[in-house]
């Protein structure tokens, strides 16, 4: 599970508390999310950027940019 992989990487501090970082894709938001921009496959688990709600919906396709 992709989810459960990005939460024990937080315990272990191999990432960073979410709610500590700025959206990468707009740069203004505070990040709420990690998105898994290369899908979830064991190997790209941890191959995630922080987004914030906004552009998280924008980048899974929910909405327009």
């Amino acid at each position: 599970n992709a989810r459960a992989a990005i939460r024990r990487a937080i315990k272990k501090e191999l990432l960073p508390k979410v709610d500590t970082l700025i959206c990468k894709n707009c740069h203004r938001e505070k990040a709420v999310h990690y998105h898994h921009h290369n899908g979830y496959d064991k190997e790209h688990q941890l191959d995630v950027i922080p987004v914030c709600q906004e552009c998280h919906l924008i980048l899974d396709g929910f909405r327009e940019a």
